[in-house]
């Protein structure tokens, strides 16, 4: 059943960053530069007015918070540019002691590129095993990861928690390729990228068989459905968890990216990923769920939107049963790994107050995969310029988880510069909107807005050093643990 579903108020877009942005070099005056370790070679649930039904008993002497940051140091913003080093991560560290952060969601994965060493034991054939892009060839450290990893142990070798932080790979899950839109849209993906090393799993629109046009193709998305693309991103992210001593895995992109029309069968050695394409699996899921079987392209006319009927509801409800069993396989085969592994998830799709299937297009329904138990917290990615608007994204997200003592586990996602126009850094304004959230009042929203446990800030590269000043000697002027609820 389709349930709670929500209107997205925005999407996490990737916007490039240049060199200059690193301008968190000269970070603040009254904070040395960090030097890393040596080198070694159906409804919301809320009344009618919209305000909270339930609040989680809150121990007054617990006083965890989580806070992270969104970090491209592990990551090339876009082919061609400039290299990692390890000064980047170090940056990224100074940032951390500076605002007194406790959790680095480090990109490890985008526009199907990877910035770690793939398991070579889930990935034997190296024809098919992603080649570690981060460039970073210094000393004896691999890639980002390993030495951000290695700053973490050497933190926490000593008796000093306060500047202890967790590190969480952050992995664009959706994304194979890199293109740019249009009619119809143009092709950049790299060789080293995944759809690249896979061209079945780009997913094709419904122009590239209406209008029999090879070039009406998504080059950046994977398309889901498929059982084998699936079996690649959870070998992909199991096989880090393996290898890396991360504390946990955030889960970007977890969305489908479009709908997928792919009509091809695809036939691989055994039968394991064998599949007939996505309009004949979309004919099977109909008929196991609604007892006939449906046509793909006649229930969206042949649009990569949904309509608000029947035929809508049936094409959501495909698409949110593929990601849900996606985040659950992704989840069970982690938590095999490390069952204390932090399993999260940025949901773009943050206003759960419209019921309509055109709001499951992506099949992203985060509320409920927390409410399950299939991930260990969320953050809503509110990326929004009003602080009202903020808060009340933030307790709508709130009121649609039902199971009350999960709701402590939604830390808003706010950005650090204004979406419409990304050269225009915040200082004042981000501190504000992390004081919204974690010390509201009644005066800035007519009904009760719950405090959240935690924040996470985007982008680390988009911080000035004004903003890094109020936050770190404002509102997270004590260091304190993550929460995560246990």
């Amino acid at each position: 059943m389709i349930s709670r579903v929500q209107k997205a108020v925005t999407q996490t877009t990737e916007i490039g960053c240049s060199a200059a942005s690193i301008a968190l070099i000269l970070l603040l005056s009254a904070c040395a530069s960090f030097s890393g370790p040596p080198a070694t070679g159906d409804d919301a649930a809320s009344d009618q007015n919209g305000s909270l039904v339930a609040e989680p008993f809150r121990d007054p002497n617990d006083r965890r918070q989580t806070r992270a940051i969104w970090s491209w140091a592990g990551r090339k913003p876009m082919p061609g540019e400039w290299n990692i080093t390890l000064q980047d991560v170090d940056e990224l560290v100074t940032t951390v002691d500076a605002m007194r952060l406790n959790v680095i969601l480090l990109a490890v994965y985008a526009d199907g590129t990877a910035f770690f060493e793939p398991s070579r034991t889930r990935f034997p054939d190296p024809e098919e095993r992603l080649v570690n892009q981060s460039g970073l060839s210094a000393h004896s450290y691999q890639d980002a990861l390993t030495y951000l990893l290695a700053i973490r142990d050497q933190r926490r070798a000593d008796d000093d928690a306060s500047n202890d932080f967790e590190v969480h790979a952050w992995f664009a899950v959706n994304k194979g390729g890199l293109s740019e839109g249009g009619e119809p849209p143009r092709d950049f993906t790299e060789p080293y990228m995944l759809n690249a090393l896979f061209p079945e799993f780009r997913l094709k629109t419904a122009n590239y068989y209406l209008r029999d046009d090879s070039r009406y193709i998504t080059y950046n998305t994977v398309a889901l459905q498929q059982p084998k693309a699936r079996d690649y991103i959870i070998n992909l992210i199991a096989g880090l968890v393996e290898d890396y001593t991360v504390d946990g895995v955030h889960l970007d992109h977890i969305r489908t990216g479009g709908i997928c029309f792919n009509n091809e069968p695809l036939d691989y050695p055994g039968d394991a990923f064998d599949y007939p394409g996505c309009q004949a699996d979309y004919e099977r899921f109909t008929q196991e769920r609604y007892g006939q079987a449906y046509s793909l392209l006649t229930d969206t006319d042949g649009k990569d939107t949904l309509s608000d009927n029947e035929a809508g509801r049936r094409v959501a409800g495909w698409q949110q049963a593929t990601v849900t069993s996606l985040v659950q396989q992704i989840r069970d085969e982690v938590k095999a790994v490390n069952p204390e592994l932090i399993v999260s998830v940025a949901s773009v799709r943050n206003n759960v107050q419209q019921n309509t299937s055109r709001q499951l297009v992506s099949g992203q329904v985060a509320w409920e995969w927390l409410d399950q138990g299939l991930i260990d917290a969320v953050f809503p990615t509110l990326y929004l310029t009003n602080r009202e608007n903020i808060q009340r994204g933030y307790r709508a997200f709130y009121n649609a988880v039902e199971n009350v003592d999960r709701r402590s586990l939604i830390f808003p996602g706010l950005i650090t510069f204004n979406p419409d126009n990304e050269e225009e850094w915040w200082s004042d304004l981000v501190a504000e909107q992390v004081r919204a959230v974690l010390e509201p009042t009644a005066e800035q929203v007519p009904n009760t807005v719950p405090s959240a446990r935690g924040v996470a800030l985007f982008l680390d590269r988009r911080l000035t050093p004004e903003a890094i000043g109020l936050i770190g000697e404002g509102p997270f002027r004590e260091p304190t643990q993550p929460y995560w609820g246990n």
